[in-house]
């Protein structure tokens, strides 16, 4: 009798782990993930983004929710450092939360990486999605990504004029190299806080002149860059709240050029007046 139960026993056990292993192949036949980020190397302060995409190519709505079965189903982001470690979330992402993908439909995300994990220290990682639905799981692909430092090229502080207290922030300029050309960003470090106030993308980078950076009344930064050959770009950026606030971005014509311009200009008046004074110009005075 002891024998027939063991049997039995053993046989249960390979029939459940056989109907687990069906479910779980069809789970990740019927859903999808799919994880991707815009760029694989970010700057240290930018805005550390995924988009992830959840397709259900099942027969059922796949549901999160807090009551009957629904609570067993979940999404989540995992990032690992160079060595393995998992870093462990400050909170949830709140989309995450509520879901609800009919047959046939899918779901994109786009997941700040920073605001659930908190500011996340420069290195090598990788990050990868589970969705679960009850006692099966299904995973997305793994996404490599590095946090640089950047190659800076100018760093100044700057009293920062409050309501309540004055403080002084840190703005540093750097650029990196992205999509085949050289970009450049703004970081923003609040030295009272120790936090990072801000970090701003500025677009493309000639390095022929030197950027710069102007401090306005009223809590207005000016950067000034080349962008390309014959054109500045001016950007006007508010640090007066809790968040910088563009103002404006104007494109500028060459500095250099605007002064050889005028330098031209004056010459050729010089001239003017000089045939006149001797009444006849160049061609003139030698027919």
């Amino acid at each position: 009798m002891n024998h027939i139960r063991l049997l039995l026993l053993v046989f249960c056990s390979f029939f459940f782990l056989g109907v687990n292993s069906l479910f779980a192949d069809r789970i990740e036949e019927a859903i999808v993930l799919s994880l991707e980020t815009k760029h694989h190397e970010f700057l240290d302060g930018e805005q550390l983004s995924v988009g992830l995409r959840i397709a259900n190519r099942g027969n059922t709505p796949f549901i999160v929710d807090t009551y009957g079965k629904f609570k067993e189903n979940s999404v989540k982001i995992y990032i690992r450092n160079y060595v393995g470690q998992l870093l462990f979330p400050k909170q949830e992402f709140e989309e995450f939360k509520k879901i609800m993908i009919m047959p046939g439909a899918q779901q994109d995300f786009i997941v700040n990486l920073d605001d659930v994990f908190g500011q996340i220290p420069q290195g090598k990682y990788t990050v990868h999605a589970i969705l679960i639905n009850g006692d099966a799981k299904t995973s997305s692909n793994i996404v490599n990504l590095e946090i640089v430092k950047g190659i800076e090229l100018l760093r100044l502080k700057n009293l920062r004029e409050g309501l309540i207290s004055n403080e002084f922030l840190l703005y540093t300029l750097m650029y990196w190299v992205r999509d085949g050309g050289e970009q450049l960003f703004l970081r923003i470090d609040n030295l009272r806080t120790g936090q990072l106030y801000d970090f701003i993308s500025l677009g493309n980078l000639v390095r022929v002149a030197k950027p710069s950076i102007r401090f306005l009344p009223q809590n207005v930064v000016e950067v000034l860059h080349q962008n390309s050959r014959d054109n500045f770009m001016k950007t006007r950026i508010s640090v007066g709240g809790d968040k910088s606030v563009l103002l404006s971005r104007d494109r500028v014509v060459n500095p250099s050029a605007i002064k050889e311009a005028e330098t031209l200009r004056r010459t050729k008046e010089a001239l003017q007046r000089e045939e006149e004074k001797n009444g006849g110009g160049f061609l003139r005075r030698h027919k």
